[in-house]
């Protein structure tokens, strides 16, 4: 799968550059069509194939060479040094090609002048010097613009990954001290939580290093954590779970409304002796848009933990989430009232913002030479 995902990359990537290339062919025999009136559209073509592997050269140079060289290792003086040294080069290079090929082509040989003179000449120097950098700098352009793209990518795709690390141990050691605290009583209850936590676990270990899950798996995930905070609250909690709507062939990312669910069992329910209650209401309508809602009663006597209930790290992970992911396409509600906490999340699916697929491939790219 990801070979197959490989080589149509590459493949894109060839055709990218036959297609580049075709047009710069074009644009070329145009502007020298325009500027020798005297050579027909024909002649011009072939003028501008002559002068193509000159561009080929300038261009792959660059890209392939030096800029993978220098400027990953941040030698920016060696870097452009040899660009000046490549550029006087590709110049003298461009203007023999003139000479020695172009020039007996069209039958424009000048007697006048020596080889050197002839190479020398200003006005042909300078008009080579711009033919020969216009196309090449231009694509110079569109790869660092492309490398900027891709490393702006990458950055995001880090930080998501380690938002979503962060949700993994919190989550653990709470489960783990549920079950320990029931092993110490010996109940009968400790073998439902180790199911529970062994499914949890494969889905995190297993499930979570993709960019996008169905919902209804992570929905599945969510219920089986429900599951387990049932258990351990036992007849202290009042707890309603309702799921409408059609599930089927949506996707999000993995373990998105875990912290909010958490956030309300540990800030709102652990801290009541009695009357504790949890509503969580997950609705799916037309066109794709996802409705979650979690609301949990609130401790009579404020402490420090309920008065930063918001601010954990855990909603600070959702909101950074969903911002680098949704952007405009999402809303995050928080309301914090005097008997109740609530967090009302709504999501367009359709409109996800970032598209992180071919992580990996993303890493080689700084790896390797430079591509575009």
């Amino acid at each position: 799968m990801k070979l197959d995902l490989k080589k149509r990359n590459q493949n894109q990537r060839v055709l990218n550059h036959l297609i580049f290339w075709v047009i710069t062919l074009f644009f070329l025999a145009v502007t020298n069509n325009i500027q020798v009136t005297s050579l027909n559209y024909q002649s011009t073509l072939i003028v501008s194939l002559f002068l193509l592997p000159v561009h080929f050269l300038y261009f792959y140079t660059i890209a392939y060479c030096i800029v993978p060289k220098y400027l990953e290792k941040k030698h920016y003086t060696k870097m452009i040094l040899s660009t000046i040294a490549l550029a006087v080069l590709v110049l003298f290079l461009y203007r023999l090609t003139e000479i020695f090929i172009i020039g007996p082509y069209i039958s424009l040989i000048n007697v006048d002048q020596t080889i050197v003179q002839q190479l020398t000449n200003p006005y042909h120097l300078i008009n080579a010097f711009e033919k020969s950098n216009l196309i090449v700098w231009f694509a110079v352009s569109i790869k660092f613009l492309k490398m900027w793209h891709e490393r702006k990518q990458l950055t995001l795709q880090t930080e998501l990954n380690f938002l979503k690390a962060q949700i993994h141990p919190h989550f653990l050691f709470n489960t783990l001290n549920n079950l320990y605290a029931l092993t110490l009583t010996n109940s009968s209850k400790s073998s439902s939580i180790v199911i529970g936590l062994s499914e949890i676990l494969r889905y995190m270990l297993n499930e979570c290093n993709t960019e996008n899950v169905k919902l209804a798996r992570d929905i599945e995930i969510l219920k089986n954590y429900v599951m387990l905070e049932e258990i351990r609250y036992g007849d202290r909690l009042d707890l309603n779970l309702s799921i409408t709507g059609n599930l089927d062939n949506l996707y999000v990312p993995p373990l998105l409304m875990l912290p909010l669910v958490e956030n309300a069992f540990k800030y709102g329910t652990s801290e009541m002796l009695k009357n504790a209650w949890i509503t969580i209401n997950i609705s799916v309508t037309a066109p794709n848009q996802l409705k979650f809602k979690v609301a949990n009663s609130k401790p009579l006597q404020k402490n420090q933990n309920s008065e930063i209930h918001f601010k954990k790290i855990g909603l600070k992970n959702v909101r950074r989430r969903l911002d680098i992911l949704y952007k405009d396409a999402y809303q995050l509600n928080i309301y914090n009232e005097d008997e109740l906490f609530a967090a009302i999340l709504e999501i367009n699916l359709n409109n996800k913002c970032i598209n992180t697929n071919g992580q990996g491939e993303l890493k080689n790219h700084h790896k390797q030479n430079g591509q575009y």
